[in-house]
């Protein structure tokens, strides 16, 4: 079972287009067009069932009990009476077909109308589940094989089970040969939509998609950024490469900057370059997508610069994703690692594994962190980016350069370590070969001062010759017969190539593998003195007796934390990890214990600690109760006496 859009007349000749099962599809349509949905089931096309039809905005949407949606943009802009339709399954045998005109009915909840549903009665209603508007309407039909239709709702009986399961399958979309002048061969029309992903997209921005031919100069089409960052844009028949381009109208802050958790105003001209087959093209823009379009041709500007062939823009694409291990960059789901108040993105979740939309969006999220570190010019980092990228048809090679950029980037934005962004960005950007790999480096490919030892480690051919370039400097080592090969850090490796972000590469001759990693063997300085303020015996339990404070001033890590040494006395006391403060947890006695001692540890993103052991002391009150010695009965006095 497979789906697609079918471009089809009612008789026998067709075009097809595939439909991406269980996910959403825009489609055009213009004056002229009739065209008809279908599941297609071992190559025979029914009409297609199990469908909520709803107006959305201006535009027609259709959902379906396998998660596929398909919205035909401007449908009621351009399809009024018999100008244009879209037909589905129905209770008679042509379908039901929706026009500009036909009835609308209940309201949904994302203000909407409900304006038709065909199918299972409980696959309806699960397509309606959380829209009280539209289950209120359906809730009523009963059950079996039913259909909404506004002003005549009834349920269609007499349909057997084995009936209904018949109408599953793939969907198809068909042009109608018949009714209202339709035309067999009116062509689909081409969308160009995606999402701007330079960090989340902010209420108020000035953002707007500009659509140009291949030539840079015809301009194909506009369209507003929505609070998503989503835009469509209608290219009409237009067929072959596409600009898209990102225009900032305002200067108000356009996009939550990974980095700095921040607004941000746009500063770069973000671009994508694509190939719009005849029909749909799904377009990302971003950092990734321009540095992309660099490298097919174009100039920073937005402007071309070498002529722009299907090839090259094709080929540019392939080569920028394959270079960053991702899977796709113009047409895979993107989810950020914040969210538009700053804050961590709950949807950004690596726990359970590195999803390719989590891959793209740690990505974009480092690139972020480099644009910190360029002073917040994007500009800048794509540059930067572009020219450490190297291009040979659909292959890509980031060199170094580009490399460390990535790693001091994903430091910069995770420096707390609390995303293990450098970990993701070292794994998704270490260049390999056919014949040459390099492994993971101290764990998570942070080294700190208990790792200067750490091992280097990787494949090659059976018994190779090595060279591994190390801080400027090159170490010789051998394969084994297995191909394995390994090298283990000296104190003067670490020395030469300092802290920070370093490639370490190695090469057989003719291939080389390259990762990057990040180097922090400098601990945090605990500040604060060895005892603490001595109090009062029977003072209360629970009292904060001591905040312990480091510098990390000569560090390159940030997010130190604090914890307890495991000796006797660090039993009796908690310490908040964030503020580093003490707690005795029990009232204190002089007589039981005159004095504790206790040890803390500062600890920073890179594992680095120092210690201290504290001392506090008891002050021994006077606890006897006192004695009265005066007499009992006071001297007696005369009345009267004054």
């Amino acid at each position: 079972m497979s789906k697609q859009i079918v471009a089809k007349n009612f008789a026998s000749n067709a075009v097809a287009q595939p439909i991406a099962t269980g996910k959403k599809s825009i489609i055009g349509i213009a004056k002229g067009q009739h065209l008809k949905v279908q599941d297609v089931v071992a190559n025979q096309a029914k009409d297609a069932s199990d469908v909520v039809v709803t107006k959305a905005g201006q535009a027609l949407r259709l959902k379906f009990a396998d998660g596929t949606e398909i919205e035909f943009a401007g449908f009621y802009d351009e399809c009024g009476a018999n100008a244009c339709s879209v037909t589905v399954a129905g209770k008679e045998s042509g379908g039901y077909t929706i026009q500009g005109d036909t009835a609308l009915g209940a309201a949904t909840s994302d203000s909407g109308q409900l304006v038709y549903a065909y199918g299972d009665h409980n696959s309806l209603m699960a397509l309606a589940n959380g829209d009280s508007g539209m289950s209120g309407a359906l809730a009523r039909l009963g059950d079996g094989l039913v259909a909404y239709v506004p002003g005549d709702v009834s349920a269609i009986a007499g349909m057997s089970p084995g009936a209904l399961a018949g109408l599953g399958g793939g969907l198809a979309l068909a042009a109608a040969g018949g009714g209202g002048g339709a035309s067999a061969t009116a062509p689909i029309v081409s969308i160009v939509s995606g999402t701007i992903v330079a960090g989340p997209v902010l209420a108020g921005h000035g953002l707007s998609v500009e659509v140009y031919a291949a030539n840079g100069t015809t301009l194909l089409g506009t369209a507003t950024v929505d609070e998503n960052g989503q835009f469509t844009v209608n290219v009409g028949s237009y067929v072959g490469v596409v600009i898209a381009k990102v225009v900032d109208a305002n200067s108000n802050a356009d996009y939550m900057d990974e980095s700095t958790g921040s607004g941000k105003d746009l500063n770069a001209t973000l671009m994508a370059t694509a190939v719009v087959p005849g029909g749909n093209v799904t377009v990302n823009i971003n950092v990734l997508t321009t540095v992309a379009a660099l490298k097919a041709g174009m100039n920073s500007d937005g402007t071309v610069g070498t002529a722009l062939t299907s090839t090259s823009v094709n080929n540019a694409n392939n080569a920028t994703a394959a270079a960053f291990g991702l899977t796709d960059l113009l047409d895979e789901t993107i989810v950020t690692t914040v969210d538009t108040t700053g804050g961590t993105n709950s949807a950004y979740d690596t726990t359970d594994g590195l999803s390719n939309a989590e891959q793209y969006g740690a990505v974009l999220a480092a690139l972020s962190g480099a644009d910190a570190n360029n002073a917040g010019d994007v500009q800048a980092t794509i540059d930067s980016i572009a020219d450490g990228l190297t291009v040979s048809g659909s292959t890509g090679t980031l060199d170094s350069s580009a490399i460390d950029t990535l790693i001091a980037g994903a430091h910069r934005t995770d420096p707390s370590n609390s995303q293990n962004l450098v970990d993701i960005i070292s794994n998704t950007t270490t260049q390999t070969s056919a014949n040459i790999a390099i492994g993971t480096v101290a764990i998570d490919n942070i080294i700190n001062s208990s790792e200067t030892s750490a091992v280097v480690s990787g494949t090659a051919a059976a018994n190779a010759v090595l060279t591994l370039s190390l801080g400027g400097n090159t170490r010789t080592v051998t394969a084994d017969a297995n191909g394995a090969w390994s090298y283990t850090l000296v104190e003067g490796d670490i020395d030469d190539m300092g802290q920070g972000a370093e490639s370490i590469g190695v090469s057989d001759g003719n291939s080389t593998a390259t990762r990057g990693v990040f180097i922090d063997t400098v601990a945090p300085v605990i500040t604060s003195g060895s005892e603490a303020t001595t109090i009062d015996e029977n003072s209360g339990a629970g009292q904060v007796v001591y905040t312990v404070s480091a510098s990390d001033g000569a560090d390159i890590s940030d997010g130190v934390t604090y914890s307890l040494g495991e000796d006797a006395d660090g039993a009796l006391f908690s310490i908040n990890a964030t503020t580093g403060a003490v707690t005795l947890t029990g009232n204190p006695d002089h007589e039981t214990q005159s004095s504790y001692s206790f040890t803390v540890i500062a600890t920073d993103a890179a594992g680095n600690t120092d210690s201290q052991v504290v001392t506090l002391g008891i002050n021994d009150l006077d606890e006897a109760d006192p004695v009265i010695t005066s007499g009992s009965e006071a001297t007696t006095i005369n009345e009267n006496s004054g």
